[in-house]
């Protein structure tokens, strides 16, 4: 059972020293006044925080605790005057950047992993020579810049092939050993679609089999990883380990449980936690873009909108260019999982539909080095299709021509007169060419299209009268000259820009922010952060299934205290404080772990920790007692500190003003 915790001020942000923070006076408490009213905070007094109470809490009196109790006022002590100076948030933060700093210095090269839904790669560069910046088919450590994100694992779990080779091995197996092994692909999504992630959930392999997820990452992260290091140390003579800062990217969908999926995926990887960071994928394809859309310096204030559509997923967010090379999200970034890979879902489909679904699965799997081919053939023919293309030929494999002759005693002409795809389909059987026309190749394109087009509107009108006037598009999928002119033909008073090697945006801007502090960038929440308190309940106010009574005195539980607000402006290192004040009386409560839950809402200003608000516990923060255990009683302020990607957090006792190992789980 872990102690209690018994919030007794709001939140603050913070930017001086927390010695004498100010606090809402509380019956019975030391008369410290906040400087100013805080809106939202007339109700506070002592609360406590109970995560996952029932609706169904019964109204009558409940005893208060009798081993762990928290205390509004302590005797003999000052809340504003810690026996021993805390630092403040500013003080920290410098010290921080001190050293970030020596640590940014030591980094002699810089290597980013772009984990993608459908391609994966690695760059990298060197101190000195930092825009040159080298991709992972430089010395032919992969078959091109990016490969598949496939992964083939040997019965015994162990490594076998990654990408390209993934794909032929799997293949080339019999169905009997097919059946043994475990192949992966497009695995990454399984874990953007699902709500909360945990360190032991599992994926199925292409044959259903259950593997666990993070072992999967961390095998496929270390396979790049090794394949960079092999060509970084060739490179450059006596490296270690520690002179590479290694750059992880992730969607800006993530969630905060996928992003410290990540982080622990790519520590199982060998990489270690000191020289990794982890970047959102927009961040940086806005690092690498902005510098090539203009022939001379960015001027400050420059507004665009990044689409970084990507085979998987497509971010979009909307940025300003700030002083000093800095960059500004306007409005907060939003993502969805759409992309190239639906075009070819698309295809898969029309195809099923063409000649059944039982003779498409028999070729798949009886000849799927040919079912592979015929898919690559078409993600690379889909590419030349544009507005006043009037058809694609496809190279038909005679695999699946053989198996409608065994099954239907037909051929692929004859079926396709006979279907509704009469007039949308073609086959040449002389030169083994399946043509699509330009209607059904439009319906292949038109549904993922069609929704990157609504949502480049809805941020767009989200951003109000901001004047934007560039669209920079990045990703695989942008290099499509379809979706390209489709998005140029709805957005024509704008300016769309495609880079050269959009694929390559990401990874290679992810590269360039390995070289600049992390402070660079400043994003919006795209959620609301918070506590559960409890606070006296308000008649006729609060909802009755949240009344609770303790020791007398009628609290509304579960009422949620804001610190983040959705859409709100974050800079790395930012602080926000909260001070707690805890009790544990019995001797076998000394050594327990505190644990702070952190809620987080899809609303700008929820009321409480509801589910009907958009509410659910997203983490929860633990707290390691003093070695010597926890006194009767004590106060703390806890330090919410804003990353990269990710919190971070710091515990300090007030009265000795001693740190407290403090960590915050998502996972």
């Amino acid at each position: 059972m872990g102690a209690n915790i018994q919030p007794t001020v709001n939140f603050e942000q913070t930017t001086g020293n927390t010695n004498s923070q100010p606090q809402k006076e509380i019956p019975g408490t030391s008369k410290c006044q906040p400087k100013k009213e805080i809106p939202g905070t007339s109700k506070i007094q002592a609360k406590k925080e109970i995560p996952g109470t029932s609706k169904s809490q019964p109204q009558t009196e409940i005893p208060g605790p009798s081993k762990i109790q928290a205390k509004n006022e302590i005797p003999g002590t000052s809340k504003c005057q810690p026996q021993t100076e805390i630092p403040g948030p500013s003080k920290i933060q410098a010290e921080r950047e001190i050293q970030e700093n020596h640590e940014l210095q030591k980094s002699l090269v810089v290597a980013a992993i772009d984990f993608g839904t459908v391609h994966s790669g690695f760059a990298y560069s060197f101190r000195g020579y930092e825009e040159n910046i080298k991709s992972a088919q430089h010395g032919g450590m992969l078959q091109q810049d990016r490969v598949p994100t496939v992964l083939l694992l040997y019965p015994d779990k162990s490594f076998h092939s990654f990408g390209y080779e993934a794909q032929t091995k799997f293949y080339e197996l019999s169905e009997p050993d097919r059946s043994q092994f475990y192949y992966f692909e497009n695995f990454k999504m399984k874990i953007y679609e699902t709500h909360k992630i945990k360190r032991k959930m599992e994926i199925k392999d292409i044959c259903g089999k259950p593997f666990k997820a993070m072992k999967v990452f961390a095998i496929a992260i270390a396979h790049l990883k090794e394949e960079a290091l092999k060509i970084i140390y060739e490179s450059k003579f006596g490296l270690q380990d520690t002179d590479i800062q290694w750059m992880i990217t992730i969607p800006a969908l993530s969630s905060d449980s996928a992003r410290q999926f990540m982080r622990e995926a790519s520590t199982e990887a060998g990489i270690v936690e000191s020289r990794l960071r982890l970047v959102l994928e927009p961040e940086a394809a806005a690092v690498y873009s902005t510098p090539r859309i203009m022939p001379e310096e960015i001027p400050y204030g420059f507004k665009y909108i990044l689409a970084d559509l990507g085979g998987g997923t497509s971010d979009i967010c909307v940025q300003e260019t700030r002083a000093g090379g800095k960059i500004q999200e306007i409005c907060r970034a939003t993502g969805e999982g759409i992309g190239g890979i639906d075009v070819d879902k698309c295809f898969i489909n029309m195809m099923k539909d063409l000649m059944g679904e039982e003779i498409w699965t028999e070729f798949s799997s009886d000849y799927s080095s040919a079912y592979v081919s015929l898919l690559n053939e078409f993600r690379t023919k889909k590419k030349e299709f544009k507005s006043d293309t009037d058809s694609l030929k496809l190279k038909m494999e005679n695999a699946l021509v053989h198996v409608l002759r065994g099954k239907m005693n037909k051929g692929l002409e004859d079926i396709i007169k006979e279907s509704t795809f009469t007039g949308k389909l073609e086959y040449h059987s002389i030169e083994a060419r399946l043509k699509i026309n330009k209607q059904m190749l439009e319906e292949l394109f038109t549904p993922s299209v069609e929704r990157i087009i609504v949502k480049l509107i809805e941020i767009l009108e989200h951003c109000g009268d901001i004047e934007i006037e560039t669209i920079i598009l990045v990703g695989g999928y942008s290099e499509s000259q379809y979706l390209r002119e489709r998005i140029q033909s709805v957005f024509s008073h704008m300016r769309v820009i495609l880079l050269d090697d959009a694929r390559l945006a990401v990874l290679n801007g992810a590269v360039m922010m390995g070289w600049k502090p992390k402070n660079s960038i400043q994003h919006r929440s795209r959620f609301t952060y918070g506590f559960a308190t409890k606070e006296p309940f308000i008649e006729n106010g609060d909802p009755e299934y949240l009344k609770v009574i303790i020791d007398g005195d009628i609290f509304c539980e579960m009422v949620f205290n804001k610190v983040i607000q959705k859409g709100e402006m974050l800079t790395y290192g930012q602080t926000f404080t909260y001070t707690v004040s805890c009790a544990a009386w019995e001797q076998e409560m000394k050594y327990d772990v505190i644990y702070i839950g952190l809620w987080r809402s899809t609303l700008e200003d929820p009321q409480y920790c509801i589910e009907e608000e958009g509410c659910y516990l997203v983490g929860e923060i633990a707290v390691i007692p003093p070695p010597e255990g926890w006194p009767d009683y004590w106060e703390a302020v806890l330090h919410l500190i804003i990353g990269e990607t990710e919190f971070t957090v710091k515990y300090f006792e007030l009265d000795t003003g001693n740190e407290l190992e403090a960590k915050m789980d998502f996972l």
